[in-house]
């Protein structure tokens, strides 16, 4: 009896410090059927091969359709990574809006809202839809 409190009272604690990493975040690829409209006129609409991958990510105070995007710490420095630290009104939720190559499609979801931070690393000298490609995703 002792041993089911325990178990009771392990799965009743909130976890802090939780951390969330990769495809947790924003998968790396997704599967999208998309249908075009009339092509114009001389023009054939043609299916293609290209993956639907991540090309970005923002994350948003509240969710996304309130437009609330926050900036990362160190801004448009240049510098291969971005870092936001977190500490906004947690009842409208920390939200991720993640963006993907050749289509229109968003992802979005609401974070754990034990994040206190999240860090994106890019390689630079390879971009996908004019973004420089995410290496590394983590928020804790």
């Amino acid at each position: 009896m002792k041993a089911l409190w325990i178990i009771l009272a392990l799965a009743a604690t909130p976890t802090f410090g939780a951390e969330i990493s990769g495809d947790a975040i924003c998968p790396r690829t997704i599967a999208v059927t998309q249908t075009p409209g009339p092509a114009p006129t001389g023009f054939e609409a043609v299916k293609s091969d290209q993956p639907v991958t991540l090309a970005a990510l923002t994350i948003f105070d509240g969710p996304p359709k309130d437009l609330g995007s926050l900036e990362p710490d160190n801004g448009d420095s240049g510098q291969s990574f971005s870092v936001w630290t977190l500490s906004v009104d947690r009842k409208r939720g920390l939200w991720v809006s993640c963006i993907y190559s050749s289509t229109t499609i968003v992802l979005q979801h609401r974070l754990p809202d034990t994040i206190k931070s999240c860090r994106v690393t890019y390689d630079q000298n390879s971009h996908l839809d004019g973004y420089d490609e995410i290496k590394t995703m983590s928020c804790k």
